[in-house]
């Protein structure tokens, strides 16, 4: 299995496969969303997958498996998006605790790798925090905390 299958996989076992709705169509890409339902009342927490551009129409549902993405977030919006799709409620199921190591940090995000599922990781910086990120995470606890975009590699 190639690198960027297993990034598809591991992320898709991670979240229990939900089913993502089509948002739009933006500049050549095709976005999918997914409300992730939440214990806190104030959370609006969702899975974004950015994809090719496609000719399906919006709210066309799709398993985040059938989606070809390239850059996927989950992220925690101030926005309320999605409000007649059911949200999707997950257990973690991963057995992947892949370790990622940061590279850099900017006034925007701080960048970590992880080569050996051929992804860069990007996790928003808080504005007031000024270190906030440890140098080496997993996969997992970046994806938890819902300030997250995986980019596949090229």
């Amino acid at each position: 299995m190639n690198k960027k299958m297993s990034i598809d996989k591991v992320v898709c076992d991670y979240y229990g496969n939900p089913t993502l709705y089509k948002w739009e169509n933006k500049q050549g890409h095709s976005l999918y969303i997914c409300k992730i339902r939440s214990l806190t009342l104030n959370n609006n927490r969702y899975l974004i997958a950015a994809a090719d551009e496609d000719v399906y129409l919006p709210n066309t549902p799709k398993l985040l498996s059938d989606i070809r993405w390239r850059v996927f977030q989950a992220r925690e919006l101030s926005d309320k998006l999605l409000t007649e799709q059911p949200a999707h409620s997950y257990q973690p199921r991963s057995t992947n605790s892949q370790t990622i190591q940061k590279l850099k940090k900017d006034d925007v995000y701080t960048y970590y790798t992880c080569p050996e599922l051929g992804i860069d990781v990007l996790l928003l910086n808080d504005e007031k925090a000024i270190y906030e990120y440890p140098a080496s995470a997993t996969l997992v606890s970046a994806l938890e905390t819902y300030k997250t975009l995986l980019i596949k590699q090229s």
